[in-house]
């Protein structure tokens, strides 16, 4: 072979521009084909430095900011968010983020945002259940429970027994007829247990 490969080097300042692309959200081969970088070293710069979208996401989400300062490594800028318990309020929330992160230009926070209104507004949909068991009362329904599955197992195995004995007989019967017949053995073998 006469020929090398051409190797790319790009200095800070491409990488700089590389990087606020990539963390914007534009697609990393579209990315890579604009400042022509490598996809995979794009990739793995990206991962070795921590301008991930992820970690974008993660450093720019007061949500998280607020409920997670410790595993990000960075202090609470305002008060705390707090989270609605109840799924409307939450779905109300999910709502409102969503329509400001459209605002925004954050198409894709906008889309996960509806997902999760879309799942509250579900689980708003479904009611929870009037009356909760006590502990005992839940225990002697698992017993009932049970002691009828045992039930039906042991029918269906009296039932399963019933039916193979049916069968050896019926099996048995036709076999001595066969060996009884004029054809004896021969005939037999039809019947084998095979």
């Amino acid at each position: 072979m006469d020929h090398f490969r051409l190797r790319k080097y790009r200095g800070p300042e491409v990488w700089a521009r590389v990087k606020e692309a990539y963390v914007a959200g534009e697609p990393g081969p579209q990315v890579a084909q604009r400042y022509d970088v490598g996809l995979a070293n794009l990739r793995k710069k990206a991962q070795r430095e921590g301008w991930t979208r992820r970690g974008a996401a993660r450093a720019s989400d007061p949500l998280i900011l607020a409920t997670q300062p410790a595993v990000l490594g960075a202090a609470p800028t305002g008060p705390a968010i707090d989270l609605p318990a109840d799924p409307g309020e939450a779905f109300e929330a999910a709502l409102s983020r969503a329509a400001a992160a459209i605002a925004a230009g954050r198409g894709a926070e906008a889309q996960s945002l509806l997902r999760a209104a879309e799942t509250l507004a579900r689980l708003r949909q479904e009611s929870p259940p009037d009356y909760l068991p006590t502990p005992q009362e839940w225990a002697e329904q698992e017993a009932a429970r049970d002691a009828a599955w045992a039930r039906e197992r042991r029918d269906w195995r009296e039932a399963e027994t019933l039916r193979l004995q049916a069968w050896a007989e019926d099996h048995a019967m036709k076999m001595a007829h066969a060996l009884l017949s004029e054809k004896g053995w021969d005939f037999a073998d039809d019947f084998a247990l095979t």
